[in-house]
């Protein structure tokens, strides 16, 4: 995969207008200097630590991303496919891989520098798009795909370097679906032989 998610800022915004407050820009800045709070903390460095930060990041995660309607997304046509029980657990190994993946970026480029460039909203749909500018000159291009909710404004999507985080794990999961079983499924992903996504050290183009 080719790219993930966020973080650590030396600017925090790009535009010359404050974000509206609960609106898609300030629900992204807001999850943002959060993550950055943390991987930041002097208490929470190295990997003695990891467990305790990542608790941390997860919780971030969980408050900022819709993980109940992404993976209703993720199974597209084969939504209707397992029963209750098999759904409540694909929930939740779902979640595991997507909080997986935001960590795992977040831990990768902390330090690094974000703008956002954009906001654009219709009806109860909005985009936000930021790039990370990394220490060595490079960019990475992330777009969150945001809905609106009775909790606000909730991220659905990720799109890393044009790379849509819910169309990548639905190709994925369709691959398995097409030829073996929802049970199937299940157990690969307990064996963790989904491939998580997480934009990779030194990723980017150099500008």
């Amino acid at each position: 995969m080719k790219a993930w998610a966020v973080m650590a800022v030396a600017s925090l915004l790009a535009f010359s207008a404050p974000a509206e407050a609960g609106g898609p820009l300030d629900r992204v800045q807001s999850a943002v200097a959060a993550v950055i709070k943390i991987v930041t903390r002097p208490d929470l460095q190295g990997p003695t630590h990891l467990v305790a930060r990542r608790a941390l990041l997860r919780k971030v995660a969980d408050d900022f991303f819709d993980f109940p309607e992404m993976a209703r997304s993720s199974l597209g046509y084969h939504a209707a496919t397992p029963s209750e029980k098999e759904r409540a657990e694909f929930v939740v190994l779902f979640t595991d891989l997507l909080e997986r993946s935001y960590v795992t970026t977040v831990e990768n480029y902390a330090g690094e520098q974000i703008v956002y460039v954009s906001e654009t909203s219709e009806a109860n749909h909005a985009t936000v798009r930021s790039k990370i500018l990394t220490t060595r000159g490079a960019e990475i291009g992330i777009d969150y795909r945001l809905r609106r909710s009775a909790a606000g404004w909730l991220a659905f999507d990720v799109v890393l370097e044009n790379v849509s985080l819910a169309a990548n794990y639905r190709a994925q999961i369709n691959r398995v679906l097409r030829t073996t079983s929802f049970a199937t499924l299940l157990a690969r992903m307990r064996a963790g032989q989904l491939t998580a996504m997480a934009i990779p050290r030194r990723a980017g183009k150099l500008q």
